[in-house]
């Protein structure tokens, strides 16, 4: 069960500096003696970050993708910051692989998960000061728990997954962030299901995607010393949750994977008949939901018309997604970050694959932070990557 939760799940102890987009970034390097009084001061990155500071263009196969309906042509502009190779399990000394990214203000974080049948994971706090600096400033190890995504509200971090011992299954863990610098696990509440895979915060109240053979499962968080189960929702093999205006929307089914607008499963829309494609993300804005199916591409539901207006095929594997207005990224596995242009969402535009330098073929998922305009993506065992994300349109 660990093995095929692991291969469909998508994948930071360090400190690293860092400047914002488009500002110029001081040396890495050793400055010359003569220069050392006004050389720049920078911290020293820890040995598992690599500074890349580099801009990176997009792989296609015709120019005629990046070019708008009406002509002009799409400017997009990355640059990769930097690298990290991953943490290593407290027990095991295994690689680590991050799995999601949440942000609040200038803070990221990032929960991990194993690739093997051991479970252990870490929660990383990432500070990204825009126009400053990017830096981790702390991590909390666990050693009978793993997660596949994390959501950050308030004081508290909260993170789902599975666990080991005698309450082995899925779990929600609530760690206090109140000190960023030492995080706390404060509670934590054994779920049914065998992994929850995805979790959204409403008020006190969460929403947890739980296992092959659980469903939505309701925990109030009014105290989160004492997170405690009002309600669960079957659904065979939910997979993933969304919120848009106050409408709830899941992603599961036992024969494919459907889209469903609310908790009494009625509803729905046909993402795939494989189920193979699990696990489906998915990401929202006000007007549309954006699917990312691991074999069948990209999906767009019009919330509006409610309807799918349009298909995707894409390369690789489909993993995460995120959207950034007029622009998604996928985790597409061995064919990496790809870019979409959904300005119509009738009509998305493939713009092209980032071209990283030291590619290693392994996109497994990927955020954007709105406030700082930066990228995060988990790179399977070979860590993550941060790039910075500027559009003109």
């Amino acid at each position: 069960m660990k093995q095929s939760i692991n291969a469909l799940l998508s994948v930071l102890t360090l400190t690293f500096f860092v400047t914002a987009c488009g500002q110029d970034k001081p040396s890495v390097s050793a400055p010359a003696a003569d220069e050392v009084s006004n050389a720049p001061v920078v911290p020293e990155l820890n040995s598992r970050v690599t500074y890349q500071g580099s801009k990176v263009g997009l792989k296609s196969s015709g120019e005629e993708r990046a070019i708008q309906g009406d002509g002009k042509k799409d400017e997009v502009e990355f640059e990769y910051l930097v690298s990290a190779s991953a943490p290593k399990g407290p027990i095991s000394g295994e690689l680590l692989q991050a799995t999601n990214f949440d942000f609040a203000g200038k803070y990221g974080f990032v929960s991990y998960n194993t690739a093997g049948e051991i479970i252990e994971g870490a929660l990383d706090i990432v500070i990204v000061e825009k126009k400053s600096y990017v830096d981790i400033k702390a991590s909390l190890l666990f050693d009978n728990a793993e997660f596949a995504d994390v959501k950050v509200e308030g004081e508290f971090a909260y993170l789902v997954g599975a666990q080991s011992g005698a309450e082995e299954g899925a779990v929600l863990v609530v760690v206090n962030i109140s000190n960023i610098e030492k995080p706390e696990e404060v509670s934590r509440v054994s779920l049914p299901g065998h992994y929850a895979t995805g979790i959204i915060l409403e008020k006190n109240v969460a929403y947890v995607t739980s296992g092959d053979d659980a469903g939505v499962v309701v925990v109030d968080l009014s105290d989160p010393s004492m997170p405690a189960i009002k309600e669960v929702y079957k659904l065979e093999n939910a997979l993933s949750i969304s919120e848009v205006k106050g409408t709830l929307y899941t992603l599961g089914g036992y024969d494919g994977t459907f889209l469903f607008n609310d908790l009494s499963f009625e509803s729905r829309w046909d993402i795939s008949k494989d189920r193979s494609d699990a696990p489906s993300r998915m990401a929202s804005d006000e007007h549309s939901i954006y699917i990312n199916a691991q074999h069948s591409g990209l999906s767009i539901v019009d919330l509006k018309a409610d309807q799918i207006v349009s298909r995707m095929d894409l390369e690789g594997t489909g993993n995460g997604i995120d959207v950034s207005t007029d622009h998604l990224f996928l985790a597409q596995g061995e064919a990496g970050l790809q870019v979409v242009n959904v300005k119509n969402s009738e009509a998305p535009r493939l713009l092209g694959a980032l071209d990283f330098p030291d590619d290693r073929g392994s996109a497994n998922q990927v955020r954007y932070s709105i406030s700082n305009k930066v990228i995060f993506l988990a790179d399977g065992m070979g860590g993550f990557r941060v790039i910075c994300f500027e559009s003109s349109h």
